[in-house]
């Protein structure tokens, strides 16, 4: 059993991220922090951070400045006074995040690669809350999920076409906040974006409908959580519902909700934690769309 047996009671913002780990693996990664360096980072905090010191020195500063994650550290913090938390990290103490063994976390959730890593930690999705996924490719997996609700929100409601108009891709670098341009998007959603001699997008429709013989005035209930996390689209489906909307942009964007770049992850990895398969960057892109609607009858 791990050592966090209430983590599937957790409100979702409070294990945003979790640490899937056997017993054996986790005195492994525990057997690899300074816990000197956290011992006197709790005696003499620097700079500030959203979560404790403890957090920055066990996991990294980067990590420790993530707003996204500040509800999750401070469900994991221990209670215990400064002299007790000292003590135990002297005597190598816990890991601040929820854990779960492998199959803990096989039972309680669903996970990208299906079935969970063992010495891994995964970032809780935005809008699935019964889904994990790998934060080397969190970016990309919420975008295509977004995209999928997306064009299924806007077909139910009568979407004669929806063209992509423009992409901006880059890339996060190690060691900066520096973005490199990228050519090619980093994401596929499923169709082909023609580039041209510019660089620029060319415009292209990626989906086309018939027309519905009563288009919706309403969402199926799996769709409307995706109403809270994207209130652009909110807002075009309000407009649609009210007023017969019958074209209108709107933008996906994968850098929005989750404040957790490369040089987080490096330093998760360094602490012997698994973040996903080997990359280089940390891919951002920003989709911009058109969308025309049937009348309605």
């Amino acid at each position: 059993m791990s050592d966090n047996r209430s983590v599937i009671d957790l409100a979702p913002a409070q294990r945003r991220m979790i640490l899937v780990a056997s017993e054996q693996k986790y005195e492994e990664i525990i057997s690899q922090i300074d816990w000197v360096k956290v011992a006197t980072a709790l005696l003499f905090p620097g700079a500030a951070t959203f979560a404790s010191p403890a957090v920055a020195a066990i996991l990294g500063g980067d990590l420790a400045r993530s707003a996204y994650l500040a509800p999750t550290f401070a469900s994991s913090g221990r209670s215990d006074g400064l002299l007790d938390r000292v003590g135990s990290a002297f005597r190598k103490g816990h890991i601040p995040l929820p854990r779960l063994t492998p199959e803990e976390a096989g039972r309680a959730f669903h996970f990208e690669n299906r079935e969970p890593h063992d010495g891994t930690v995964y970032l809780l999705h935005p809008v699935l809350e019964e889904r994990y996924l790998l934060p080397s490719s969190a970016n990309g997996a919420i975008l295509k999920d977004h995209f999928a609700a997306t064009t299924r929100i806007l077909a139910s409601l009568g979407a004669r076409r929806i063209d992509l108009t423009a992409v901006n891709s880059s890339a996060e670098k190690a060691g900066g906040r520096a973005k490199v341009p990228l050519t090619d998007p980093p994401v596929d959603l499923g169709f082909s974006a023609e580039f041209g001699s510019d660089g620029q997008v060319k415009r292209t429709t990626v989906r086309e409908y018939d027309q519905p013989r009563h288009a919706a005035k309403s969402l199926p209930p799996e769709l409307l959580p995706w109403l809270g996390f994207d209130e652009q689209l909110a807002a075009v489906v309000s407009e649609r519902i009210s007023n017969g909307l019958s074209r209108a942009t709107f933008t996906l964007n994968t850098e929005e909700k989750m404040d957790i770049g490369i040089d987080a992850l490096i330093e998760v990895e360094k602490r012997g934690v698994r973040v996903g398969s080997s990359y280089s960057n940390v891919s951002h892109s920003v989709w911009r769309f058109e969308v025309h609607f049937w009348p309605y009858s």
